[in-house]
């Protein structure tokens, strides 16, 4: 209606543009104009700063913005799809006007559920927006609930203009990135690395996990196959032209997985599942 707008959604875009103002201390950012949101505000990629007063483009990453009064997000069905498949890393910022503050929290908890959990035997996820502890996860039957932790880093009005503060944060978000990027391009395969941070501070990697799944082995089995083709394809040439030994035994492995993978199981009396060769250009 011309003339009115309701004030919780003249409320919204002004959360929106103060978080994004105080990323653009640290990153390039391109706002998603409403009409083509599909759940992130913004895309944004990590900027280097040097000592000739220049800035080098990086990392990229997607940014949903929320206010400080939005304790939790909702996933549902096909939703649960597309944030499993985001090819970036995810960031939740919540924003606070009062203090001129945004809390950046990282969405890597995230792995956890969509390489441990089946999760098309939920229909519901619940992303709790929180910086009080740790990131606590809650399954009720087809409801599975999971807290963000703390923030990656807060960033106030007065920090966006410090150097010294945003070239330490820089190093922080570049630092988790690099892990997280890893995370996104392993995830299908069901391993991730686990990620920590203290607020403000630092990361650090702290070990990996894998979770083959038992009744899907060979489907898991086959990806991860899959994907180490094009090392595999580099390892061979070498070996055939320095290294007889290691091209016979990289041979020999390959052979026996093929083996295993390709090998049809029975379904029911009649029927039977035939995987297909996941190194068909090894041949």
């Amino acid at each position: 209606m011309p003339g009115r707008r309701l004030g919780s959604y003249r409320k919204g875009d002004w959360n929106e543009e103060l978080g994004i103002l105080l990323l653009k201390s640290l990153a390039a950012i391109a706002s998603v104009p409403r009409q083509e949101d599909f759940g992130l505000d913004a895309v944004g990629t990590l900027l280097r700063p040097d000592q000739d007063n220049c800035v080098y483009a990086e990392d990229s990453f997607y940014v949903q913005l929320k206010s400080e009064s939005a304790k939790q997000i909702s996933y549902k069905d096909h939703e649960l799809d597309w944030l499993m498949n985001l090819q970036l890393p995810l960031f939740i910022g919540q924003v606070s006007r009062q203090d001129s503050l945004l809390r950046l929290f990282p969405a890597h908890v995230l792995n956890e559920f969509f390489v441990f959990r089946d999760f098309r035997n939920f229909k519901e996820l619940i992303v709790k927006i929180d910086d009080g502890g740790n990131a606590k996860r809650l399954a009720k039957g087809g409801r599975y609930e999971i807290s963000l932790g703390k923030p990656l880093l807060t960033i106030n009005i007065n920090q966006a203009s410090d150097s010294s503060f945003t070239e330490h944060a820089y190093q922080i978000l570049k630092d988790y990135l690099r892990l997280e990027h890893r995370n996104i391009n392993s995830r299908r395969l069901k391993f991730y690395r686990h990620i920590k941070w203290v607020p403000n501070k630092k990361v650090f990697s702290e070990g990996q996990i894998v979770a083959l799944r038992r009744e899907y082995l060979k489907d898991d089995l086959f990806d991860a196959c899959e994907s180490i083709v094009p090392g595999i394809e580099v390892i061979r040439l070498y070996a055939e032209s320095e290294d007889k030994d290691l091209a016979n035994k990289l041979s020999s492995l390959v052979e026996h997985l093929r083996e295993f993978i390709t090998t049809p199981e029975p379904v029911g009396e009649s029927a039977s599942i035939q995987w297909k060769d996941p190194f068909s250009f090894t041949s």
